[in-house]
């Protein structure tokens, strides 16, 4: 039986796996302000920001399985990366490990890790996975 992946599933599956490792992960980076401009929830740093690639001629999609490619992107707001080390860890640990869900399983493979930079006073850490996504077959 061919059984369709609900790719928000997987979105939510990959955060609630990042965030159980005590990873700050989202898909999206920014503070919340109310009407008049003021800060009331600000970015709590090191912020993890996960962003799927697609439409890679490497992409694959079969009857039982795909390949995505997911770059991870760690950012600080400190002069040490110290912190920055410390999530890559936590994010290590979560994918060294197969992850399953509605009878598929996902095996991530690391794959380049550029070596931390600064951008605009911030310090930036790139990760970079690719998910091979496997229909688990029942017998």
């Amino acid at each position: 039986m061919i059984r369709k992946l609900d790719i928000a599933a997987l979105h939510k599956l990959l955060l609630a796996a990042l965030r159980g490792a005590d990873v700050n992960a989202g898909f999206s980076l920014k503070e919340e302000t109310d009407a008049t401009g003021k800060v009331i929830k600000a970015i709590n740093y090191p912020a993890t920001v996960l962003t799927f690639i697609t439409g890679l001629p490497e992409d694959t999609k079969t009857s039982y399985g795909m390949t995505r490619y997911l770059t991870l992107n760690i950012i600080d707001e400190y002069d040490s990366f110290i912190r920055i080390y410390e999530d890559m860890a936590k994010i290590y640990g979560v994918f060294s490990e197969k992850l399953e869900i509605d009878g598929f399983t996902i095996d991530a493979v690391k794959g380049v890790e550029n070596d931390p930079s600064e951008d605009n006073g911030f310090l930036q850490q790139e990760l970079q996975y690719t998910l091979h996504i496997q229909q688990i077959m029942e017998v």
